[in-house]
């Protein structure tokens, strides 16, 4: 009697074409995967509740709606807010990627689709989603016995959330972390190739002008009523040469410092997707801000002034790329508190010559008095279900303590907020940081 293969996992699904359709099934299947299919945008999240698929396959073009609308819609329910979401797309560019991952999407991957790619990140998903789903069932086996191990169980469950968020977020920067250093390789070879070609530009103009001004010391031996020179000077009249021959070398010095600001974006992607050792550095905490705010800056220039109150700082002794990401997280916040346009504050100083401080400040709404005191804990969010995930200010809260300083908000609804961070110049006492690294090996 012929053995049937044990399923490796459960597939939905979502692709409008028949023969990317079919592949998907037939690979999948292949590998012992469970397949479902649907085509339409609407009849998704039904079909979602009714298969409960593990993963859910999902191309950008489906009939009614497109694949965006159809992953945010997922995301703001409930029931199925945590399915591992990977889209498919025939257009494979930065801008797909980016609406992937605002939508709520956990991967993105361009059709037509590599086989081996595919059962990777299926592999990795499946993985992923079996661990959460374990580290679901355990807190539900301890909030079962909570009437009789009360205080146990606060621990252990804050532990295991701690843990969740930890991984969830890990995943997310890895993600993000891999996209910024794509983007970065594939913008630094075309830009080296301009850079280059402006150069020998520049030399072919110069040689150029100095022909031109050659022309122009001859004008002066030729009548002054002989046709070809009046025809000249009605074509200089006509071009605007004087304008033209000053502006060439200005549009040339433009284009430079612009090749120059790419060069600088690349290389603060770079710095960003990389992530760094587990060795702490003396790190210069004013350039640290500068390579977030490059970053950043398409995030906030159009909502915000950025006024800087830079004190005098020593080095300090930290994990930089983890301060980086904390930020980054109080940046975009800032952002997005304003709703049309303001100010945000960064403001820097030395406390008691053993401590620095850091402020970022908005004019934004503000956060109110009874949701100030929840704002560190994990998946906590006053943004709008879908829009936030409530882990960005939970993990630099951890990342802060982790470098034994501290973190504090003051605001006011309708005025802004402040965040003040105090961290310590030099990392003190191992003993307390392995302590904290035990806890976060939980992660």
């Amino acid at each position: 009697m012929k053995q049937q293969k044990i399923s490796s996992g459960r597939i939905l699904i979502v692709d409008n074409d028949v023969c990317s359709r079919e592949l998907l099934c037939r690979v999948l299947q292949h590998e012992g995967y469970e397949c479902e299919v649907e085509i339409d945008g609407h009849a998704v999240h039904e079909k979602v509740i009714s298969f409960q698929p593990d993963v859910l396959l999902l191309d950008v073009v489906v009939s009614d709606m497109d694949g965006f609308e159809v992953t945010r819609r997922l995301r703001q329910d409930e029931q199925t807010c945590h399915l591992p979401i990977i889209l498919l797309a025939l257009v494979n560019n930065q801008s797909f990627r980016i609406a992937g991952l605002e939508a709520g999407a956990d991967e993105f991957i361009a059709k037509p689709v590599e086989p081996v790619e595919l059962r990777m990140r299926l592999r990795n998903m499946l993985r992923l989603k079996r661990y959460q789903d374990g580290l679901q069932a355990n807190n539900h086996d301890l909030k079962k016995n909570l009437s009789t191990k009360a205080v146990a169980l606060d621990a252990q469950n804050k532990i295991l959330q701690d843990a969740q968020s930890q991984l969830s977020q890990s995943e997310k920067m890895a993600s993000l972390g891999q996209l910024a250093a794509g983007v970065a390789h594939e913008i630094n070879n075309p830009v080296g190739y301009i850079a280059s070609n402006m150069a020998t530009m520049a030399g072919y103009v110069a040689d150029l002008m100095k022909l031109l001004d050659a022309y122009q010391a001859l004008e002066s031996k030729v009548a002054v009523d002989a046709p070809e020179l009046i025809q000249l000077e009605a074509l200089k009249q006509k071009i605007d040469f004087a304008y033209l021959k000053n502006d060439i070398r200005d549009l040339i010095d433009e284009c430079d410092e612009g090749v120059a600001r790419v060069r600088s974006i690349v290389q603060d992607l770079k710095g960003f997707a990389h992530k760094g050792t587990s060795d702490w550095q003396h790190e210069d905490i004013h350039e640290a801000l500068e390579s977030t705010l490059n970053v950043v800056r398409n995030e906030i220039k159009y909502k915000a002034e950025i006024v800087k109150e830079y004190g005098d700082l020593p080095l300090v002794q930290c994990l930089p790329s983890e301060l980086k990401q904390v930020w980054m997280n109080l940046l975009v916040n800032a952002a997005h508190a304003i709703e049309d346009h303001g100010m945000i504050y960064i403001r820097t100083g030395v406390e008691n010559e053993s401590n620095v401080w850091i402020e970022i400040e908005d004019t934004g709404a503000g956060i109110k008095a009874e949701h100030q005191a929840n704002i560190f804990s994990p998946f906590f969010t006053t943004k709008p279900v879908g829009q936030g995930t409530g882990l960005g200010l939970s993990i630099s809260h951890g990342i802060i303590k982790k470098h034994h300083g501290e973190i504090s908000v003051e605001s006011e609804l309708g005025r802004g907020t402040r965040f003040r961070i105090t961290l310590p110049v030099n990392h003190v006492d191992s003993s307390k940081q392995e302590a904290v690294d035990t806890i976060l090996r939980v992660s």
